[in-house]
């Protein structure tokens, strides 16, 4: 294996966007390695949107999320603690030779809020350590290399998205070496997601690579109704309860749907739950036959 600058020029499939990415980077002089300055500071930053560490503080994102809802169901709660409990163990790491990594996937359908929740839970985490964005499994080895070569210490938290099309998009290969091959990183805490936990290559499933998997199931009807009294204010109360109740099973997505339906194209409440639920078993069915 020939490591260029950070970048592992490990097989035909990252070549191409190795060369892209090469052309928009600093050449190396003398022989040497990119010249990466000091100075990455806690933040949170989208390395799809560009990264150039000689700028960091132009790439820091204020992450949007969805401050008017928060999240204190069990799957928030274990993904808390997690991120909790494994920040606090590098000692424990350190003292038995093991590289202080670890993958958490959030699992549950579209809409069920995994998106948003692990959003707010960056916001809080960016106060102390560097977070990264990414869909880009060879980006991101290079980038957690070149960090890693000025300074060792600062926690990074890594988030990608529908990992399992990220995995068909880019190859397995640069996501395995990045999680537990050759070019695996200290103290980098990796968050997946994907929305159907069956549809996840077997090999991330694998112990070093995504150990811990957390559910995260459409929410209840106490959350529904806290969900919608705080995002559709124009309902009145009568129509709130009404709509926590005829929503069982449904998730933050399928109740949008279901209020557009009612506010902006007039279709009475039942019916518009009623239009959502024929889709969502469609969907099932469609799903289970893949299967």
């Amino acid at each position: 294996m020939r490591l260029v600058g950070g970048w592992s020029d490990i097989d035909a499939e990252a070549r191409e966007y190795q060369e892209i990415m090469r052309q928009k980077l600093p050449r190396p002089t003398h022989g040497k390695a990119y010249e990466i300055p000091m100075g990455i500071t806690p933040g949170i930053y989208d390395l799809d949107e560009g990264f150039d560490v000689s700028k960091t503080e132009s790439k820091k994102l204020g992450l949007h999320s969805d401050e008017v809802f928060v999240f204190r169901d069990k799957g928030s709660q274990e993904l808390r603690e997690e991120i909790k409990r494994f920040w606090m163990s590098g000692k424990q790491f350190q003292e038995a030779g093991l590289l202080h990594k670890r993958g958490i996937m959030l699992f549950g359908e579209p809409g069920s809020g995994k998106t948003t929740m692990i959003r707010q839970e960056m916001k809080e985490l960016a106060k102390t350590q560097i977070v990264f964005f990414s869909k880009s499994p060879y980006q991101l080895q290079r980038i957690l290399a070149e960090v890693r070569a000025v300074d060792k210490k600062t926690p990074v938290t890594v988030v990608m998205e529908d990992i399992d099309e990220l995995a068909n998009g880019w190859g397995l290969h640069g996501l395995l070496e990045m999680l537990d091959g050759a070019n695996a990183q200290d103290r980098v805490l990796y968050i997946g997601t994907t929305n159907n936990l069956t549809e996840m290559p077997e090999k991330l499933k694998r112990p070093g690579r995504f150990d811990r998997k957390i559910n995260i199931p459409n929410p209840d009807k106490s959350l529904r109704m806290e969900y919608i009294q705080k995002k559709f204010p124009k309902l009145n109360e009568q129509q709130m309860k009404s709509l926590a109740d005829l929503t069982e099973d449904l998730s933050f997505g399928h109740l949008r749907e279901i209020v557009v339906s009612h506010l902006g194209y007039k279709i009475p409440l039942k019916d518009a739950v009623a239009r959502v639920r024929e889709d969502v078993k469609l969907e099932r069915s469609e799903e289970k036959k893949a299967y």
